[in-house]
């Protein structure tokens, strides 16, 4: 007679469960409150389906304020400075600015295809906004029935996981492949009018801000869009990376057999207390 085949148990691992359980109710308690973060910025565009958008006069409003900040700024410093040459040179630059002061700027700048970057902007944060706090509700809803071995909170948590490293991959691919090309086309030619200079300076001084040593990079016309799309990159790179860290871990820990065991004990001892209740 052949041998009965031999049944192996897994020894039950409760730790494990109650560990991602509880780690489920933290990170979807926090994450859910930073989604909450935007809603005032993104809520009402949402529900009123009405995507961020560059109307006419907004350039050139941006461009005559910053110009009119150089011009104080460089006003300021004139009229502090005793170097007569230095003060020459301050005043020259401000003239300067002032007579170059472009009053038609959005006649040079491509306002459509600058808003349809901003409404792919607005697809991306929308289904960020729609998904995110859905996902983040039901991970805590998971790690709460975690703690306490619940077999549907394992299922749950699986398939959270598994949705979350689904979206963070969508999302992720749609910012890289449509997004960011767009955007660089659009950053190349608004980058040599006098809104590009505007805003090129702007990232220039934000970069020399607090900095004793020039700058690591210097940015142009020339480089501007570039080194813009090789940031979006390289962000959206790691920032992936980053956020299919936990969802990962907890794919491999709660189907591990000793995590599937030890949830199974909360409905094997239910089953023994119904069993008992009705003898």
């Amino acid at each position: 007679m052949d041998s009965p085949p031999t049944v192996v148990t897994v020894p039950p691992k409760p730790g494990l469960p109650k560990a991602i359980g509880s780690l489920n109710v933290a990170f979807g308690f926090f994450l859910f409150l930073i989604g909450l973060g935007p809603l005032d910025l993104i809520g009402p565009s949402f529900t009123q389906n009405q995507p961020f958008k560059l109307e006419p006069g907004d350039a050139q409003n941006f461009y005559d304020q910053y110009r009119q900040r150089q011009i104080l700024e460089l006003q300021t410093r004139e009229e502090s400075t005793t170097d007569d040459a230095k003060k020459a040179a301050l005043r020259a630059e401000r003239l300067e600015l002032s007579t170059s002061h472009q009053k038609n700027l959005e006649k040079h700048i491509d306002l459509k295809s600058i808003n349809y970057v901003l409404l792919l902007l607005n697809w991306y944060y929308w289904a960020d906004f729609a998904t995110g706090p859905v996902l983040n509700l039901l991970m805590l809803a998971s790690g709460i029935g975690l703690t306490q071995l619940r077999v549907w909170a394992r299922k749950m948590a699986i398939w959270v996981a598994l949705l979350k490293i689904g979206r963070i991959i969508a999302l992720t691919l749609f910012f890289t492949i449509v997004i960011v090309p767009q955007a660089h086309r659009a950053l190349q030619a608004v980058a040599p009018t006098e809104l590009g200079k505007v805003i090129i300076a702007k990232a220039n001084a934000t970069l020399s801000q607090g900095r004793t040593s020039p700058p690591p990079v210097q940015y142009t016309a020339e480089n501007f869009a570039l080194n813009m799309v090789a940031m979006a990159y390289i962000l959206a790179l790691f920032g992936m990376i980053l956020c299919l860290i936990y969802p990962a871990v907890t794919l491999v820990i709660l189907t591990r057999p000793s995590v599937k065991a030890a949830c199974c004990l909360d409905e094997v001892s239910g089953s023994e207390e119904r069993e008992g209740e009705l003898s």
